[in-house]
């Protein structure tokens, strides 16, 4: 971990480590000064720019409680569209089983039940059922695949998700320098807007693009500050696709964060919190997370080994939450804290992120996680407070998410 400050600001950066479980890299990026920006030239062995604007409270944990369900059914996790990550084994699990049910999952081309990879599941006493597929073909990436989860012997399918593909993922997260929407960063250039919103369609309509995003906000605070980490995730219906930013917002729902236009430019601020699976497309990109955008580009532009290669851009963020609660208690109780928090941050503090948005996806892989925080923490070595427990937190909470 290097930690190198210039003036006011901060940057973290992780080298890669090859480890099991969701993805190899992680990147930081913390500022401590609202509304300046900071490039991290050399971040994780490839030269990789990302500029990030700040804002900055959040906790809880227990048991994970698994939901009831009438007959055997994927994790929420599992969506249609979805990208999964290729070049490893690939952990698939659902609820919702009898321990009676002889289960199996199976991951095929399109048109082409053949080509296909399959495994057994388990069954535990709870009804939650699991399942390891064992890595696919290379051959399999960027092909249209179906998952199935079947009961053995059987000829019908108890469910199929469609249109899934092998490629790389990224996880977005942090607090809002993540949330920030690429409408927001183009709003003093509308052309440029427009330009990445034909180019948002042309990645989607070939492939090469995928979005997602975990339910942020959408009137879930109170749910997030229980104390169950819960398996799946919160059930919302997805955001409106946000219509362009330079005319009121007539179509939303509690899903969209939006505000009223600004003076200057008579851009209309809206960005998306929920959404599953889907192509890249220009109506979707105005709400999407710009760090994820630019990011995702840029792979594509530079990167060679890519082509044919689908990106699924996830993001994993909440504005102004602190680094607790995307941290297991586990991590937390890493860096014990004598005082009470400062009153910002009541009542969520700990875990909270962590149980509702992180935790209904271990088991899945990743390519790599783009971590953009730390405008939070600042401040004087106070409890949960300064760069002391800030770097203590961080690195708790990278080997906490990678194990």
């Amino acid at each position: 971990l290097k930690l190198t400050r210039e003036g006011s600001a901060a940057a973290m950066v992780l080298r890669r480590r090859r480890r099991p479980w969701h993805g190899r890299l992680l990147c930081a990026c913390g500022l401590t000064t609202p509304g300046v920006a900071i490039g991290t030239p050399r971040c994780c062995t490839k030269t990789l720019l990302i500029w990030v604007f700040c804002s900055g409270p959040w906790w809880c944990f227990a048991a994970a409680s698994f939901p009831e369900a009438e007959g055997p059914r994927f994790s929420n996790v599992f969506q249609d569209g979805m990208v999964l990550q290729r070049g490893q084994p690939i952990e698939v699990w659902g609820f919702g089983a009898t321990q009676s049910d002889r289960l199996a999952v199976s991951l095929s081309q399109t048109g082409n039940p053949q080509a296909h990879v399959s495994a057994r599941a388990t069954v535990s006493d709870r009804g939650r059922w699991h399942a390891t597929l064992p890595e696919p073909k290379s051959e399999f990436t960027g092909e249209i695949m179906e998952l199935t989860l079947g009961k053995v012997g059987s000829s019908s399918a108890i469910k199929t998700l469609r249109d899934v593909v092998l490629g790389d993922v990224y996880i977005f997260a942090g607090q809002s320098n993540v949330d920030i929407p690429v409408s927001y960063a183009y709003q003093f250039d509308p052309a440029a807007l427009k330009k990445d919103e034909v180019l948002a369609d042309q990645l989607g309509k070939f492939g090469s693009i995928r979005f997602m995003i975990v339910p942020t906000r959408c009137g879930l605070t109170a749910r997030y500050s229980g104390p169950d980490s819960l398996p799946e995730f919160a059930s919302v219906e997805d955001c409106k696709a946000c219509s362009s930013p330079f005319e009121p917002q007539t179509s939303h729902n509690k899903c969209n964060s939006i505000a009223g236009a600004s003076p200057e430019t008579q851009y209309h601020y809206c960005c998306c919190d929920m959404l599953r699976w889907r192509p890249a497309s220009g109506d979707q990109l105005r709400g999407f997370s710009a760090v994820a955008w630019f990011t995702g580009t840029w792979l594509l532009s530079t990167t060679r080994s890519l082509k044919g290669v689908p990106l699924g851009l996830v993001r994993l963020s909440w504005g102004a939450s602190s680094i607790a609660s995307w941290s297991s208690m586990d991590a937390v109780h890493k860096c014990p804290q004598h005082g009470p928090p400062v009153h910002t941050f009541s009542p969520h503090l700990a875990a909270s992120l962590w149980n509702h948005m992180v935790f209904p996806m271990i088991g899945l892989k990743f390519s790599a996680v783009v971590w953009v925080h730390g405008a939070r923490n600042v401040g004087a070595s106070t409890p949960y407070m300064g760069s002391k427990y800030y770097g203590c937190m961080l690195k708790s909470m990278v080997r906490d998410w990678r194990q």
